[in-house]
């Protein structure tokens, strides 16, 4: 799997995304550490 994560500065928790891709490697959608969609 392939993730990202995103860390703003004063804040204590970074954020996770996930990338969700076909078989040669296009991204099709990402989700959040809860598994909801915020990008497709």
């Amino acid at each position: 799997p392939l993730a990202r994560v995103d860390e703003k500065e004063g804040e204590v928790e970074n954020k996770v995304y996930y990338f969700h891709t076909d078989q040669i490697g296009t991204p099709l959608e990402m989700t959040d550490a809860e598994g909801q969609i915020v990008w497709q």
